[in-house]
């Protein structure tokens, strides 16, 4: 664990914490996410998805080069957070944190009554791990896109109405076709 750890520019230690996470998404992920809970490591593996998405998304990096840099990490907390509430809860609180439902709170208040749903997210405050996330919903690889919405659909206690509030309609549609939830017409 003590290898997700990494600091700025250093590439060998950066390269090994990248390592790490392609090991752990092959681990049993029960017993991992216990493990990694008490050894409080969901921070460095959130750093670690941070940074990923960071480098993506200021070097327009797409096709290849860019899933294959994001897409172990977001599959590894999807599959942590889906077997273990504890790993999931943790995982939240750092993406959520909760004066992020504050802000949402005030911005439902804002909206007009007669509004039945944002097109944006409530709070995604820009450069946040957040926003970066919500940014990946509209990737062009389709797999990057999938799994960035359903670590955000689990995060989101897999309730469409706290979906959309964290990350708008527009993003949440596609999501929410796949699981059934909204009809999206066909092209």
């Amino acid at each position: 664990v003590d290898l997700l750890m990494f600091s700025g520019d250093d590439t060998h230690a950066k390269n090994c914490a990248l390592a790490v996470v392609t090991l752990l998404m092959d681990a049993p992920a029960a017993e991992f996410a216990t493990y990694l809970l008490k050894r409080d490591a969901v921070p460095q593996l959130l750093a670690i998805l941070d940074e990923q998405i960071s480098w993506m998304l200021s070097n327009t990096v797409v096709g290849d080069k860019g899933a294959a840099a994001v897409t172990p990490i977001l599959v590894l907390l999807y599959k942590y957070c889906a077997c273990d509430p504890d790993f999931r809860a943790a995982v939240k609180r750092i993406v959520f944190p909760p004066e992020s439902d504050v802000a949402i709170q005030a911005e439902e208040q804002k909206l007009d009554s007669n509004s039945s749903s944002n097109m944006s997210p409530l709070d995604a405050p820009k450069d946040t791990l957040r926003w970066k996330l919500v940014q990946l919903l509209t990737w062009t690889e389709s797999h990057v896109k999938r799994f960035a919405g359903e670590l955000l659909w689990i995060l989101s206690s897999s309730d469409s109405k706290e979906f959309i509030r964290r990350v708008g309609l527009g993003n949440a549609l596609p999501i929410l076709g796949v699981k059934g939830l909204a009809q999206i017409p066909g092209s």
